[in-house]
């Protein structure tokens, strides 16, 4: 079946069909919008791009319900993604109901994503200068490329974030409660770094020192890299913190 493709022009709202791969959405967007994507159950790639299209091209498998012991089985009618818009939010919703989904979305650059996995899978983004924002119950979070400030938490599983360019352009986060927090630091940034491993090991190949700080009955390793400058706060509750110079290898495996 040919995917089916939709034109929005005003704040109006959209049902996607299963069987269509693709939407694409026409948006007079300012910079500073947000894109707000919550699901249950995806996993998400997010792509920045130079026009003002946002395109979502998904696949959704929703469970089936099983049969009683006389072989019948409830008949639902199929929910899928809603995308919205309206003020300055672009939205899209996955809901339990609709199921695992893969997602990816290419979105003007000058949006600001708010990603938010309720369930389990992923986020995966390059190439973004604008704030990123990504929050995934049980998988990885992985940024590449990312010259905009972040918040990332993943709760059972790995954060990753390659920071490019020499300044930080505002404060940011990186979290992780079970899984690895790693960073990866191109150039010569001027920023301060600010880590916190409670019950795992803070590790790094950085040319600086990290000196003890303590906030409260916080203890944390902080090191001021150049002229220092915004914070990147790293946090972890039961494994490691990395924070390592370079560029991160295409075949990095954590």
């Amino acid at each position: 079946m040919r995917p089916r493709t939709q034109q929005l022009i005003a704040a109006t709202t959209i049902l996607c069909l299963v069987e269509a791969s693709a939407e694409v959405v026409t948006v007079d967007a300012a910079d500073g919008e947000r894109l707000i994507v919550t699901t249950w159950q995806a996993n998400i790639e997010l792509i920045p791009t130079s026009g003002t299209d946002l395109t979502v091209d998904y696949s959704c498998q929703a469970p089936q319900p099983p049969a009683d012991r006389d072989g019948l089985r409830s008949v639902a009618s199929q929910r899928v993604p809603l995308l919205s818009r309206n003020d300055e939010k672009i939205m899209l919703k996955a809901d339990e109901a609709v199921g695992a989904c893969r997602m990816r979305i290419s979105a003007p650059a000058f949006l600001h994503p708010e990603i938010r996995v309720n369930f389990d899978g992923s986020v995966e983004g390059d190439g973004w200068a604008s704030p990123f924002n990504a929050w995934v119950a049980a998988g990885d979070v992985t940024l590449t490329k990312q010259s905009g400030p972040v918040s990332v938490t993943a709760m059972s599983g790995a954060a990753i974030v390659e920071f490019v360019g020499d300044t930080l352009s505002a404060d940011s986060a990186v979290s992780a409660a079970n899984g690895p927090v790693v960073v990866w630091l191109t150039g010569s940034p001027d920023m301060t770094v600010r880590a916190q491993a409670r019950w795992g090991d803070i590790r790094t190949d950085l040319p600086v020192e990290f000196v003890s700080s303590q906030d409260g009955n916080d203890a944390w390793s902080v090191a001021e890299l150049g002229q220092g400058g915004a914070v990147l706060t790293l946090r972890n509750l039961n494994d490691d913190v990395e924070v390592r110079q370079g560029a991160m290898p295409e075949d990095f495996d954590r």
